[in-house]
Formats: structure tokens, C-alpha cells, sequence
């Protein structure tokens, strides 16, 4: 909405996880600030369609089959200052775009989910341009310095470790806050495995395997992955969800066609937490979201060949904290998957694991920083989830609450 805004949320189209954070924190304002107006807005589609496709484009070729040249990108741009020459000249680019949007929507608080408006913003606010609150929330378990920049005026973070790595990087403390990645208020709702099941209407005494691809599709090895799930000796159902990729759906169909076991290959979801809830596994990539999602449903993951730079990063908290496991290529992931299901007592394990690292509320607790700044708070605002049973998740086998 044209005209006075109270906030305004900065987004990209890339990677599908940037845009799926700003809508869950604009869901979770709204319910807990119905009064208040925000805006949403892509911001490198804003500047210019043509080269956002362009540089979307070239982001999906460059993961998918340049991986290297991508792990060197990202490791040249970490060790570059955000506030230094090359990045400041790079910014002035989009200042004249970042203007127009701070006249047009007049927000009081701009939060930003991608590395390029929350630097261009933020320079704006430290040349005296604006007197909006900066807020960046960084969408993935890493610590990269194209995120930070001195305008900033607070940070939040998915994890403890990721704000302990801000800190050690010179941000204050009080100006970084370990939120959690927001995902959807969806998944702060409690919903059992036999509920999600029987609504989604899968069978109630197979193992749910999930395999996800991401918003964009991007998994190249998706085909042989579901293939040798479906022919596996090793009883599951499996869930393939393909993105907005037409073309990885259809060829993912025709290779499940005739295994034992039965497979249902879907693409965009928009209940994402109503699947993950039906689910025992989940394999696939490592993006911040679709992981973040994962731990809120205490989801144990099997992770196949992260993309260099966040993905990377992502598994390594992941593994570490023992909520996921990762495989070099598709066969490794599939003897993982088949290992897993047969030791009950490992797969729980590694769900206690998730759920100690989770943070299901986060896009609440995001939206009350937020809020924070416009001296507002969470009117009527009610906790979604009840206090957990004692025993709820010890020894329930196939059909867990999660």
C-alpha cells in the first residue's frame, strides 16, 4: 500500500527462502498488530525486472551446475567489508531506487531479508537519510559480512552461534538477537502426525519420506534420489515436493511410476507445515527455510551434497547438533534413509536433537523486536502452542506429535 507505511519488509526472489521469511513475519504482525500497515516488496524486482530474471537466472545455473565457481563467488564476497569502497559503489547502484521506496511507503521500521537492501538501507540511515529502524534478519545459519553493515540497527539471527559469530565480528550485542529463522505461524501450531496424515490423506502405517528440491527446484540429482526410494526394499511412502520446477515434477513422475513403493510427487505447496507434520524424514537440500521448517516440526533430515557457502554452513549446524545427517550423493542418501528407518531408536534421537535447537515462535518473537521499535506490542495475542506432555515423543513409533 502507496502512502504512510509503519513497516516496510525488503525481499528477493532468489532461493524462494528470502520471501517465505518476510511472509511469515508479516503473518505473525498481523495477527499480533492488526492495527499497523506493512508493505512488501521485492526489492531487486523493483529496481529492475529484466535484470532480476537475469540474475535469478544466472544464481540457479551457477548452484546447480557450477557449484565451484558459486563456493569461490561467496568466499570473495565474505571477505569483502560492507561498508567498504567496492561494496559502497556497488550500493549506489540501488540508492536511487531505495529513495524512491523510503518516499513512497514512508515506513518507520524497514526490515530486510536479503544482503543488498539491508546494506543499501542501512547506508542510507547512517548518511542521516532516514530516520527509520534498520532491521536485518539473516535467513540462514551463517555468519557472512555482506549482511552487516555499522546503520544497522539490529539483527535477527537464527541461532546462538550465529550471534555469537556477529559479536565476534564487532557488532554490539544488544543490537543482535537470536530469534530464530521466521517460518509460518503454521508451524508454531501443534499438529500429530495421525491428524496430518489422515487430512493429507497418506497412509497411517508406512514411514512419510519427504524430499524437497526448494522453492526453485534446484536439486539436481532428484530423479536417481527417488528412484532408488521407491524401489527400495526398506517399506516407506514418499513425498516429493518440486517447487515451482514443472519440468523436475514431470520427470520425477515418470520415474516413480511402478515402484514397490508407493510416491506422490506434488509441486509448490503452500501447507508445507501440515506435510512436514505427517512426516518421519526428510531429505533433500539445505536451505535456510526448508530446514528451519524441518526443526520446527522435529523433523530429522538427510542432507544430499549442500550448495558451497549457506548451505554448507546450514549442515554443519545441523550435523552438529545432531538433527541431520549428510550424504556426498544420492545412493549414500538413499542406504541413510533405509538405516534410519530401521532404528527407531536413532530417528528419535535425532527428533530430540531437532527439537532442542527449535524455535517454531520465531516469526512471533521477530514480529515483537519489530514492534519494539513502534512502541507497539502483541495485542491479544495468544501462545499458539500448548506446554508440552511429559513422554509426548518418547517410543510412539510411525505417527509422532510434532
Amino acid at each position: 500500500m502507496a502512502g504512510k507505511n509503519d513497516i516496510l519488509l525488503l525481499t528477493s526472489s532468489y532461493g524462494g527462502g528470502h520471501r517465505q521469511a518476510a511472509l511469515a513475519l508479516g503473518e505473525a504482525l498481523t495477527i499480533c498488530a492488526p492495527h499497523l500497515n506493512y508493505t512488501m516488496v521485492d526489492f531487486i524486482k523493483e529496481w529492475s525486472p529484466a535484470l532480476n530474471r537475469l540474475a535469478e537466472a544466472s544464481y540457479c545455473q551457477a548452484v546447480v551446475h557450477a557449484p565451484f565457481l558459486w563456493r569461490e563467488f561467496y568466499a570473495a564476497t565474505a571477505r569483502s567489508a560492507s561498508n567498504g569502497g567496492l561494496q559502497r559503489a556497488f550500493n549506489r547502484l540501488f540508492i536511487p531506487r531505495a529513495r524512491r521506496l523510503l518516499a513512497t511507503y514512508r515506513p518507520r521500521v524497514v526490515v530486510s531479508f536479503y544482503p543488498v537492501p539491508a546494506t543499501v538501507m542501512a547506508q542510507l540511515k547512517a548518511d542521516g537519510e532516514t530516520g527509520a529502524a534498520m532491521v536485518t534478519v539473516i535467513t540462514d545459519q551463517t555468519v557472512h559480512s555482506q549482511w552487516l553493515h555499522p546503520g544497522t540497527d539490529l539483527y535477527l539471527v537464527g541461532s546462538n552461534q550465529v550471534r555469537d559469530g556477529l559479536i565476534a565480528r564487532g557488532i554490539p550485542p544488544e543490537r543482535v538477537v537470536a530469534t530464530g529463522i521466521p517460518v509460518s505461524p503454521a508451524f508454531a501450531r501443534r499438529r500429530t502426525a495421525v491428524e496430518a496424515r489422515r487430512a493429507l490423506n497418506l497412509d497411517q502405517h508406512l514411514p512419510v519420506v519427504i524430499v524437497t528440491s526448494g522453492a526453485q527446484g534446484m536439486f539436481r540429482g532428484a530423479s536417481s534420489l527417488c528412484r532408488g526410494l521407491v524401489r527400495s526394499p526398506v517399506n516407506m511412502q514418499v513425498v516429493v515436493i518440486a517447487g515451482y520446477n514443472e519440468r523436475l515434477r514431470a520427470r520425477v513422475a515418470r520415474v516413480v511410476t511402478g515402484g514397490p513403493n508407493p510416491a506422490l510427487v506434488l509441486g509448490f505447496v503452500s501447507n508445507m507445515a501440515e506435510w512436514m507434520a505427517a512426516a518421519d524424514l526428510l531429505v533433500g537440500k539445505a536451505g535456510g527455510l526448508t530446514t528451519t521448517e524441518a526443526l520446527a516440526r522435529n523433523l530429522p533430515m538427510v542432507i544430499i551434497n549442500p550448495i558451497p557457502g549457506q548451505e554448507e554452513a546450514n549442515t554443519n549446524f545441523l550435523t552438529a547438533a545432531g538433527a541431520a545427517v549428510r550424504a556426498r550423493d544420492t545412493e549414500e542418501a538413499v542406504g541413510q534413509v533405509e538405516a534410519l528407518l530401521a532404528n527407531h531408536e536413532r530417528l528419535h534421537s535425532m527428533r530430540r536433537a531437532a527439537r532442542r535447537i527449535a524455535r517454531p515462535r520465531a516469526a512471533f518473537d521477530a514480529a515483537a523486536r519489530v514492534l519494539a521499535f513502534l512502541d507497539n506490542s502483541c495485542h491479544g495475542f495468544t501462545p499458539l502452542v500448548p506446554a508440552p506432555r511429559a513422554g509426548a515423543t518418547a517410543g510412539l513409533g510411525w505417527g509422532e506429535a510434532r
